[in-house]
């Protein structure tokens, strides 16, 4: 008899609480009311909000690493000084490209280039003298480098080739 009384005592506690969640409910959605106690909360609120003032603050850099432990230093970045670098004309000596002197189905081509007067009978990718390489050519054209510097020269109209 003992458990069905305390049976009922739950039962009636249970229908208690949910009877006021109810009635809570139906109050905050009938509308009756509420209307003017809203409209009075927000008239408050506007007040309250024109009246608070923003605080303001500034950001400093911190000086440990929370998480390191370690002391926080920015790394600087030491620039190199540009050292002005001078460019020197070079002296290109007087360069004529006379023509292709091998055969056409040769694999080396042979070009005969006049360097200050002087004839020399050259290859792709050798010195024509201590400082001129010949780079590349065809039997219109010649590019010829001094050191860094390349410059392409055309075959003259007095030229021959054979």
């Amino acid at each position: 008899m003992k458990n069905k009384t305390t049976l009922y005592l739950l039962v009636v506690i249970v229908l208690g609480i949910w009877g006021v969640i109810g009635y809570k409910l139906i109050v905050a959605f009938s509308g009756k009311g509420g209307e003017k106690n809203l409209q009075n909360e927000l008239s408050s609120n506007q007040i309250v909000l024109s009246s608070i003032e923003k605080p303001s603050f500034s950001i400093a850099t911190p000086e440990r690493d929370p998480f390191l432990g370690g002391l926080y230093v920015k790394k600087r970045i030491k620039k190199k000084p540009t050292k002005g670098k001078l460019k020197i004309q070079l002296q290109w000596p007087d360069i004529v490209f006379k023509g292709l002197v091998s055969d056409k189905g040769a694999k080396k081509r042979v070009f005969l280039i006049d360097v200050n007067g002087e004839s020399h009978f050259t290859e792709i990718g050798e010195m024509i003298n201590t400082k001129l390489r010949l780079v590349n050519g065809d039997n219109q054209k010649v590019k010829i480098a001094l050191e860094k510097e390349k410059k392409v020269f055309e075959l003259k109209d007095n030229a021959f080739s054979y």
